[in-house]
């Protein structure tokens, strides 16, 4: 008989605790050439009250140990916008990482769930870091042998069976779709984007040098074209703003588009190149070496992310979204770019998936949100 193990699961308390709860994917994954590790900073700050989302919202970190040393790590959060924009009480958990031991997944799970039972919830969904707006959205159930694309979530083929094992049922997928743009037919997209562009619809570029009157006119339709999707809630003006701070510094100008008709912006379309490319290489850490590393490789990369893809729910027939696509894949073409993964896009989306399959994309990942009731 195996003997006995302490299990003990506390909640992060200071700082110290916090830097632990951001550096334990390190031992998870050590020796997975795939994981691109985040940068510790970053996340430093994600998870600090000063991010704008917790005004809004709450959560608690867990850190669980196995006789005396870490083994997993999840977070408990409600945001209460979503719950009010829903009329729904659902609770995330998020963050989950845990070496592949079902009886700690369990425990960890059960943390979260009773604490979301203590505070009133009827569903706990997840995984999501932490909600749809963020970049740790679903758990990834299929192709694990390729590297995540900048802004998107990996993890050990294990946790799926975690997640099952525990009663966790599919909320929804989102898919990513890969473009290899030797092979992308864009004749019946330009079809569309040149008879809009009769009735007044155009794609223009995205000025940076008017970064803060763009990133209004941006906002305008962001919550908009987005309000109907399936976890959606809207953001507020100081999340838009921290946001669009972040993405100004990844933003390449010709790859960025603004849906016009007329001179009213009713679309907005961002691709993004992919920086986990480079970012794999700084384990975590920015500095000036690594920082200017990235402002070297930031016009250079070839792959990149169709990151947003969003038309004013008024506007949705008049072809912006082909002008919009068509503008930023001639930008790539131009720039060298050889391939773009395309996500996520819900499993409901058919007119998205539709295009993305019409002009030569694949269905290459799939990431998966998991659910269950708190109810009896």
């Amino acid at each position: 008989m195996a003997p006995k193990r302490e299990i003990e699961i506390f909640r992060v308390q200071s700082r110290r605790d916090l830097l632990e709860f951001i550096k334990f994917p390190w031992q998870v994954y050590r020796g997975d050439d795939h994981w691109v590790p985040p940068l510790i900073r970053e996340q430093e700050k994600f998870l600090g009250l000063d991010n704008p989302f917790f005004d809004h919202a709450e959560a608690e970190h867990f850190l669980a140990k196995v006789d005396g040393k870490t083994c997993g790590r999840i977070s408990m959060c409600i945001d209460h916008n979503y719950n009010k924009f829903h009329n729904a009480k659902v609770g995330i958990f998020g963050f989950f990482e845990a070496f592949k031991d079902q009886e700690l997944a369990a425990l960890l799970l059960d943390t979260v769930r009773d604490r979301l039972k203590e505070k009133g919830m009827e569903v706990m969904r997840g995984p999501m870091c932490f909600n749809t707006n963020h970049e740790g959205f679903g758990m990834l159930v299929d192709n694990f042998d390729c590297d995540p694309v900048v802004l998107t979530s990996y993890n050990p083929a294990y946790y799926v069976t975690m997640m099952e094992e525990y009663g966790l049922k599919k909320a929804r997928d989102v898919y990513s779709y890969l473009l290899k743009y030797e092979n992308v037919d864009f004749s019946y997209i330009r079809e569309l984007a040149d008879k809009a562009a009769e009735n007044h619809v155009h794609a223009r570029m995205l000025n940076l040098k008017d970064a803060d009157n763009e990133m209004e006119r941006i906002k305008a339709v962001y919550n908009n074209a987005w309000s109907e999707n399936w976890g959606a809630v809207p953001l507020t003006d100081a999340e838009f703003e921290d946001i669009f701070k972040h993405l100004r510094q990844t933003a390449v100008e010709d790859l960025c588009y603004i849906g016009m008709i007329g001179d009213k912006p009713i679309g907005y379309y961002m691709f993004i190149p992919d920086f986990n490319i480079v970012v794999k290489k700084f384990n975590g850490k920015v500095g000036p070496i690594n920082m200017l590393r990235f402002l070297y490789y930031k016009t250079r990369l070839k792959r990149g992310r169709l990151f947003m893809l969003g038309v004013d729910k008024k506007y949705r027939n008049t072809g912006v979204a082909a002008a919009m696509v068509v503008n930023g894949y001639d930008a790539a073409i131009r720039r060298g770019y050889n391939e773009a993964e395309f996500s996520w896009i819900l499993e409901e989306n058919t007119a998205t998936r539709t295009m993305c399959e019409m002009f030569g994309g694949i269905l290459y990942k799939t990431h998966r949100v998991y659910e269950m009731p708190l109810t009896a």
